[in-house]
């Protein structure tokens, strides 16, 4: 690796040396060089060489390459670095077809990773590009991304919504596709197809009273009888009970069934030894602005992960509240509360004014951070110096995906909102203990956080719990 650095810090001296040769091999040995400190300096020197080549456009397609090698060897979090990297660089006109392919690949990577908001804002950035591209053969990503992204609702426990949009989709796909059903060119339909059928099987099997919803909702574009027939074919479990839902979205790292159900709406996962539970009212522009956090709090712990930011194992917990207009105090937008069995936060978010989309994406990252901060056991400058890391390796980009959260999201009407908070019923195991676990071993608790907790006093070391709790954002 010391020899390729060196050959690609002289490649300005010798414009004949075949350059893309060499390349094309290290991107095929990527996922046995990944690990090496020197693999970033040498694929930048590569990557930089091949622009004066062949342009922005190459280098993509190198980025590209990289990434499904790294993901057949199941190096996820290093993958979605260089499919990222594709992504920025075909985001023009004459390459915008491999930019909303790559916006696929993140969101089909960020559910693998059980991150499954984070996936869904990919899934609907694609759509929303598509839509919006001049090139009218694009539109045929238009109901890919719909569906792909109530594929994620439903993978984060959003069985209700997860409906509606796939509703939507259905629509778009018969608008925008020939022979819009057929399952051999189209299998994404069938896949999300599947899955209303098993949701409409755990609600008869325990939430009856959310059956007629779920069949009307599919009435609406004819595909009820099918859905029927699927759930007709499904062996019957006689023992299929709430506990048993419960326990087997926690086994598999997905959100609990119809946790969009009731007054509450709730998201949960793991992801490097942290119990998540995100929480809001269940209405319009609170759900908007927790799904807006949730994801990017989810894009930044993937980002974070290959740096080890030592979290400390438990429970997080986070409240979100929207609110009409920004709230001027620091202390009043993000609040740490008392609590002894978690690390609990109050967040108040505005939605982001698409005309001020800066101002709008720092709160929301300032939110994010600061919660991820409290559960480190990292000094926080530290912690602060990877977060200035991670911008410099394209954070920013990362997080916004085109447009703000709230547009690419902002399908369902305050009537869809209003009909699933009225359901008395909560959801499935809302009463009893999450036990998740991490949907990807990627991001199972580091050894070393765990080592320092297990080895400190009580599990903690004295001092780290009180300035960990002591952490509070204030001017």
């Amino acid at each position: 690796m010391q020899t390729l650095v060196l050959l690609g810090r002289h490649l300005d001296d010798a414009p004949l040396f075949p350059v893309e040769d060499v390349a094309g091999i290290f991107d095929l040995l990527a996922p046995a060089l990944v690990d090496h400190p020197l693999y970033g300096e040498v694929r930048d020197l590569l990557d930089t060489a091949t622009d004066r080549v062949a342009g922005q456009s190459a280098r993509g397609e190198r980025a590209q390459a990289r990434g499904l090698t790294l993901v057949k060897s199941g190096r996820l979090l290093e993958a979605l670095r260089e499919v990222h990297e594709a992504k920025l660089r075909w985001w023009h006109g004459e390459t915008l077809e491999g930019g909303l392919t790559m916006l696929l690949l993140c969101s089909r990577i960020y559910s693998e990773l059980g991150l499954a908001i984070a996936a869904k804002q990919y899934a609907l950035a694609a759509a929303a590009a598509a839509r919006s591209a001049p090139d009218q053969e694009l539109t045929r990503f238009v109901p890919r991304g719909i569906i792909l992204a109530a594929q994620y609702d439903h993978q984060a426990g959003n069985w209700l919504s997860a409906t509606q949009l796939f509703r939507i989709g259905l629509m778009a796909q018969n608008a925008y596709l020939d022979e819009p059903f057929n399952a051999e060119r189209y299998p994404y339909v069938w896949d999300m197809m599947t899955n209303q059928a098993l949701t409409m099987n755990a609600a008869l099997a325990v939430r009856p009273r959310f059956a007629p919803m779920l069949h009307e909702v599919m009435a609406s574009v004819g595909f009820a009888t099918a859905i029927d027939e699927i759930v007709a074919s499904i062996p019957s479990k006689p023992a299929a009970t709430e506990d048993l839902y419960a326990n087997e979205a926690d086994a598999h790292g997905v959100g609990r069934p119809f946790s969009d159900a009731g007054p509450k709406r709730r998201y949960t996962w793991s992801a490097l030894g942290v119990d998540w539970e995100i929480t809001c009212a269940n209405d319009r522009p609170s759900v908007l602005a927790a799904e807006r956090f949730t994801a990017a709090v989810q894009v930044l712990v993937a980002e974070m992960a290959t740096r080890d930011p030592l979290l400390l194992p438990g429970r997080l917990a986070v409240e979100i509240h929207a609110d009409t207009a920004a709230v001027s105090h620091r202390y009043e937008r993000c609040r740490q509360v008392a609590d002894p069995d978690a690390t609990r936060w109050i967040v108040r978010l505005a939605a982001v004014d698409s005309q001020d989309l800066e101002a709008g994406l720092n709160d929301l990252t300032a939110a994010a951070v600061s919660v991820l901060l409290s559960q480190s056991l990292l000094p926080d400058e530290a912690f602060m110096k990877l977060i200035e890391e991670s911008y410099e390796a394209g954070l920013w980009h990362k997080l916004v995906a085109g447009r703000p959260y709230d547009e690419l999201a902002d399908f369902l009407n305050p009537d869809d909102y209003e009909a699933m908070a009225a359901l008395a019923e909560p959801a499935v195991g809302a009463t009893t203990a999450l036990n998740s676990k991490p949907k990807s071993a990627v991001l199972k608790a580091k050894s070393n956080a765990q080592d320092l907790w297990i080895s400190s006093s009580g599990g903690r070391a004295k001092g780290v719990l009180s300035r960990v709790s002591d952490r509070q954002v204030t001017e």
